[in-house]
């Protein structure tokens, strides 16, 4: 029988740099166009959701199929980012990592506002009927109250 020194170390290693070497050649090609299609199914997913279904007069199936399938691009498009910055981030690349976070901060930006400010509408806007609702009845309470200490004290 032939015995073998198999080094498994060794052999994770040559598989690593097999991978990360077919993933700059992809890189180096195309640095932004991952990022890029990641914002447009972003803001694309947004405006069919704001207005795409009423413009468009879709029905329900149909916007949930339009619905997945931007989930799934999306999702695809996150997973490559995430790992591409993990690769960048082991091979010691961090000019990619802020000038990925800086584009990513100033793109989202108008998204993350318009969130912040469509979640303070819904707050102010349940506050303020809760306010009316809870004025409505305490005038109505204090009201009853007040007609039935008129008929207990004045009509003796």
């Amino acid at each position: 029988m032939i015995e073998k020194n198999y080094n498994v170390e060794e052999d994770i290693s040559i598989s690593k740099e097999t991978v990360d070497s077919e993933n700059k050649k992809y890189g180096k090609k195309y640095p932004w166009l991952i990022s890029i299609l990641y914002i447009l199914v972003l803001y694309g997913w947004i405006g069919f959701v704001i207005s795409g279904m009423k413009y468009f007069n879709l029905n329900k199936w149909l916007s949930i199929g339009f619905n997945i399938v931007f989930l799934i691009a999306f999702i695809t498009l996150l997973t490559v980012q995430i790992s591409r910055a993990l690769t960048e981030i082991r091979s010691g690349n961090i000019d990619y990592c802020i000038n990925g976070f800086l584009f990513f901060k100033y793109t989202i930006l108008p998204s993350t506002l318009f969130f912040i400010f469509l979640a303070l509408v819904i707050f102010l806007g349940g506050l303020s009927i809760s306010l009316i609702a809870l004025y409505f009845y305490l005038q109505r309470f204090f009201l009853r109250r007040l007609y039935l200490w008129r008929l207990l004290y004045f009509h003796r």
